[in-house]
């Protein structure tokens, strides 16, 4: 998979997600605070679609690796951090299958990110 078929995959992934979600956001369809977070966490449970699923595990796991553990878009202690903490704690208790697929992506984002650094 080139960068371009990747890219085709997230523009395809937000059309979707921009006819599931309503516009609460500047980037529709993108998981953006923890409303949205929830959503697609119960639309991942919900659906029986394979490719939806892959496409959320996606979503999903770059707004928990950008929102909850490095605090990139969300400060640190705001009241979306502490909603994301309580989504997040409340997925490994009640869906642990979906936290752990969540926490693989977030390992592949790590493991991206050294490969990048030593390609520099």
């Amino acid at each position: 998979m080139d960068i371009n078929d990747i890219r085709d995959k997230i523009e395809l992934f937000n059309q979707q997600m921009g006819l599931l979600f309503d516009s609460d956001a500047d980037l529709e369809g993108t998981i953006l605070n923890p409303r949205r977070f929830r959503k697609a966490i119960k639309l991942y449970e919900s659906t029986d679609d394979n490719k939806l699923k892959s496409d959320l595990i996606y979503s999903l796991g770059k707004y928990v690796w950008y929102n909850y553990y490095r605090n990139l878009h969300i400060p640190k202690d705001s009241e979306d951090d502490l909603e994301n903490e309580r989504i997040y704690k409340g997925l490994e208790q009640s869906n642990l299958s979906l936290y752990r697929l969540i926490e693989k992506h977030v390992d592949w984002e790590i493991e991206k990110l050294n490969a990048e650094a030593e390609n520099i």
